[in-house]
């Protein structure tokens, strides 16, 4: 299992406070005014376990690392409760001509430190869109300098 979850865009904030809250997690935030969505957040447990939360709403962004949870059952629960992007869809997401979703499918390789999207992403190098690619640029040379 990944340590890190780039969660589906109709996973929003509230859905994933929400699963970690029943599954035994508490926020270090406290609830934020008008629902408004935090970009970063961390749950925790008594036991000391962590998951951290971070976000791009605008392009309906949202990552759980996992990585501070050394309980396995845990990150299966967790996994099994908050629905996240499979590899077939990240692909999908570097095709299509959406800014938005090409946003989304450039973050989510990153996060996932996934080299394979690397042909994926080179196509966005010459966007005419600056945003995206920025992006691009930034996100092939951190996945290009990681160990194959």
């Amino acid at each position: 299992m990944q340590q890190t979850l780039v969660l589906a865009p109709a996973v929003d904030y509230a859905k994933v406070s929400q699963a970690l809250l029943s599954l035994g997690w508490r926020s270090v935030l406290p609830p934020a005014p008008n629902g408004r969505e935090p970009q970063s957040n961390t749950f925790i447990r008594p036991d000391g376990e962590e998951v951290q939360y971070a976000s791009d709403p605008s392009v309906s962004f949202r990552m759980l690392d996992l990585s501070g949870v050394a309980d396995w059952m845990r990150r299966l629960a967790i996994a099994a409760a908050l629905p996240a992007l499979t590899d077939h869809e990240l692909q999908l997401l570097l095709q299509t001509d959406s800014r938005r979703q090409i946003l989304l499918g450039l973050l989510a390789c990153e996060a996932r430190d996934d080299r394979r999207a690397l042909d994926g992403m080179q196509r966005h190098l010459t966007s005419a869109d600056p945003d995206i690619a920025e992006t691009a640029r930034r996100c092939v040379a951190r996945l290009s300098s990681l160990p194959e």
